[in-house]
């Protein structure tokens, strides 16, 4: 049963298919609540549309060609 403690069960992966890659990020900030639904799903939208910009705005290296690739 996870815990507050547990950073596991609040991590979600995303797929950046541009670059073929995931990243793994923390869903839960500790320190950000709400007192209704509705001003924490806008408030998670708002967090999940800043990664997406900072993920297209950051022109993040490609991934090196393994050498048994080439």
């Amino acid at each position: 049963m996870p815990n507050n403690n547990d950073m596991h069960s609040r991590c979600e992966v995303t797929w950046v298919p541009h670059r073929r890659l995931f990243i793994a990020y923390a869903g839960e900030f500790p320190g950000l609540f709400h007192t209704d639904a509705g001003s924490g799903y806008r408030a998670r939208r708002k967090i999940n549309e800043r990664i997406r910009d900072l993920l297209i705005t950051n022109d993040l290296p490609a991934s090196p060609t393994e050498p048994w690739a080439r």
